[in-house]
């Protein structure tokens, strides 16, 4: 009772003070009248406004996020939160069939395994193969020394036959020089000589300068001579050499055979000699061939240990792939985690499904990140420019503006019936959201009760009754309160700030209006207001105080004496309810400014021009 009597009286409260201020009446006159203001500094702004929907602009699918072999589906073990859900940062929403996933990690660790054992042969491998290497290149070092060795040998052997021949020669003039075979070799070499001589007249030559021949025969009986005694000396020559002269004295005979026996050894030496040279010969071919086939065997082995590089490098490279797959895996969770504080707006598996990698597990959403996208003509799109500020008025909540910031502006245009526009994008400020969604109700009730029980001992004192009570209530909640000069509000009682005015301060509180539990949602309709000029701390005057006067503008200054000036002023920027003075005022001068109004026998009411839909801004 005692909560149905308080709210009663907030109904009813305004009902008294509309009595103290006259407002029954049954007759109306309109007459014109003047209001004083007084010339301050503020903020003014020139906006662009168009239509547009709420939507969730910080969304994130949470995917199933597999580490298992492609193609391999994972199992979902639990669902642990339902759509519409409130979720915290770091809440565990979906998990994975534990046992299965520890069973592809230990599988993949394996797999690691593996790839280091494999590292380690391949490695091992090169080793060996710049070890083979390194023999075969000495191989071929000493074959070529071989071959060095084998030619110095061919020199030597060559060396040897010459020194041969020479021990021949000498020999042979050795045993040439008994006299015993010396005389005879003498003979035949003058027999021979003869026989030479004889056989070249008998031809027609004529060896001997100044020797007539003139007579065949003779020469012919020479030859024959000679012959028939050079063979006589032969065989004399023979038995002397061969040991059977039966006119040779034993000491002769011993004489002759040592110097025989010494030129055949010399004979045999350089036989001997000369086969070794051959020998030597075929050692160098040998040595060389010995030096290509290291050479061969070097080109092979290079190609072997290049082969076995590029094994290595395989090994390795698989190897990293696999530790960052473990890695990976390792960083992964069997379990789906929300990302930040929101709420979920889409769930897509159940417990026991089989999924593939990537599926979408769970939606959710940050309630405190919107945004709204408009469209602007082409005739404004050139004064929007991106992380410009905005405010958006929802239909659903009358009375608050929220802050915004430009996002996007789509660099291409929509082009419908002719009329050609430009999407833009404008984001909610995310602390003014929260601030909204966390306070609407507190703010609400409180801003309710106190002014209830303000109006209630009112009331109970006699100085308000309901109806007055109400009325009052109800131009509270508008926002048009304005108390005439001189009234005497109820004792104990403060308006809102913001009231009074018809302007609410861009740091206000919510107003008493805002729906209890108020929640922002996706698809609400509001007006956004692209501000796209700006002045802070300048003159401002009512749109009201100025008259145009051609490409003039003039207002009516109030002088002390009580007289009124026209005085000229220039203008700057101007909104739906202040312009701008860049020069002709002072601040802190008065003005008049003329208004319509209608008046009874006991009342005033005032037509003001009236702001459009918004008012309150949660501040940024």
């Amino acid at each position: 009772m005692k909560v149905l009597k308080t709210l009663v009286a907030v109904l009813t409260a305004g009902v008294v003070l509309s009595g103290l201020y006259g407002c029954n009446s049954e007759k109306n006159v309109s007459a014109a009248t003047t209001q004083e203001y007084t010339v301050k500094k503020g903020d003014v702004s020139l906006t662009i406004t168009a239509a547009g929907n709420l939507a969730l602009s910080k969304t994130q699918d949470l995917a199933v996020d597999l580490f298992y072999t492609t193609g391999t589906k994972g199992t979902i073990s639990s669902v642990l939160v339902e759509a519409g859900e409130t979720v915290k940062e770091g809440q565990v929403l979906v998990t994975l069939d534990k046992d299965e996933w520890d069973e592809q990690l230990t599988a993949l660790q394996k797999t690691l395994t593996t790839s280091q054992r494999n590292v380690t042969t391949k490695t091992t491998a090169v080793t060996d193969a710049e070890r083979s290497l390194a023999s075969l290149e000495r191989a071929v070092t000493t074959a070529e020394n071989n071959v060095d060795k084998a030619e110095r040998t061919v020199n030597s052997k060559k060396l040897l036959v010459t020194q041969a021949e020479l021990a021949v020669v000498s020999a042979n003039n050795t045993l040439f020089d008994i006299n015993e075979v010396k005389k005879i070799q003498d003979n035949i070499d003058g027999a021979e000589y003869a026989i030479k001589l004889a056989n070249s007249i008998l031809i027609g030559e004529n060896p001997v300068g100044g020797i007539q021949i003139s007579d065949i025969a003779y020469w012919t009986l020479l030859r024959a001579n000679a012959q028939t005694e050079l063979i006589t000396l032969r065989a004399e020559l023979r038995e002397l050499l061969g040991g059977s002269s039966a006119t040779t004295s034993a000491d002769v005979a011993l004489l002759v055979a040592q110097k025989k026996y010494a030129f055949e050894k010399s004979l045999l030496d350089l036989e001997d000699s000369r086969i070794a040279v051959k020998d030597a010969q075929t050692a160098v071919a040998t040595a060389q061939t010995a030096v290509e086939d290291a050479g061969y065997a070097v080109t092979k082995q290079q190609r072997t240990l290049s082969n076995a590089k590029l094994d290595m490098e395989d090994a390795v490279l698989t190897l990293a792939e696999t530790e960052k797959k473990f890695a990976d895996a390792k960083a992964k969770s069997p379990e789906i985690k929300a990302p930040f504080d929101g709420f979920v707006t889409k769930v897509n598996v159940s417990g026991g499904d089989e999924v593939a990698n990537g599926t979408t597990a769970v939606t959710v959403a940050d309630p405190n990140r919107f945004e709204a996208d408009i469209l602007v003509s082409e005739m404004d799109i050139m004064k929007v420019a991106l992380g410009g500020t905005a405010t958006i008025s929802l239909n659903a909540m009358t009375g608050v503006k929220l802050p915004a910031s430009i996002t996007h502006i789509s660099p291409t245009a929509t082009i419908s019936s002719g009329v050609v526009n430009y999407s833009v994008k404008v984001e909610l400020d995310e602390q003014a959201a929260s601030r909204l969604q966390q306070s609407s109700s507190t703010t609400a009730t409180a801003n309710a009760t106190g002014r209830a029980g303000n109006m209630q001992a009112a009331i109970d004192s006699g100085r308000m009754t309901p109806e007055q009570a109400a009325q009052f209530q109800q131009r509270m909640e508008s926002g048009s309160f304005t108390p005439p000069d001189g009234a005497a509000l109820p004792e104990g009682f403060t308006p809102p700030s913001g009231t009074g005015s018809g302007r609410a301060s861009s740091q206000s509180q919510l107003p008493s209006t805002v729906t209890q539990n108020f929640q922002l949602k996706q698809g609400l309709t509001g007006t956004v207001e692209l501000i796209v000029s700006q002045k802070s701390n300048v003159l401002l005057v009512p749109n009201g105080a100025l008259t145009k006067a051609g490409t003039k503008r003039t207002v009516q200054v109030l002088k002390s004496d009580g007289t009124t000036e026209t005085r000229e002023v220039q203008i700057g920027l101007a909104d739906w309810q202040n312009t701008e003075i860049t020069s002709g005022l002072s601040e802190g001068e008065k003005i008049q400014i003329s208004k319509t109004t209608t008046t009874s026998n006991s009342s005033t009411s005032t037509q003001q021009q009236q702001r459009p839909a918004g008012g309150f801004i949660i501040g940024r």
